[in-house]
């Protein structure tokens, strides 16, 4: 029976972590593309906005804390679009959404 040294063993636990996050973060991703379109037809309830304003907070912090560091600032302007106010142009949004989804698609960044 072989044996796993501790540095192995935390590599193994760190890569699965960072693949379950970065599922939830492609499930975040897919629910704002949603909310994105919604937004644009103009059916987004004042908590449904808010709500997406939270996901794209929680895909910005997941994100960089757990291997896609380069879907940080795409995520936090989405934030910022879904905060009332904010100006932020759709297309701007649809890119950001864009280059959230590229950066998930990279393997994780799983270094310390």
């Amino acid at each position: 029976m072989a044996l796993v040294s501790g540095q192995d063993a935390f590599s193994v636990e760190l890569a699965r972590i960072a693949a379950a996050a970065r599922h939830s973060n492609l499930s975040r991703a897919e629910q704002l593309r949603h909310a994105l379109d919604r937004v644009q037809d103009g059916g987004l309830e004042p908590e449904q906005v808010e709500r997406a304003r939270r996901l794209a907070h929680q895909l910005a912090g997941s994100s960089g804390t757990l291997g896609h560091p380069a879907a940080v600032s795409p995520a936090r302007l989405l934030e910022s679009y879904f905060t009332p106010g904010s100006g932020i142009p759709d297309a701007t949004a649809d890119e950001a959404l864009a280059a959230v989804l590229a950066a998930l698609q990279g393997q994780p960044d799983t270094t310390l």
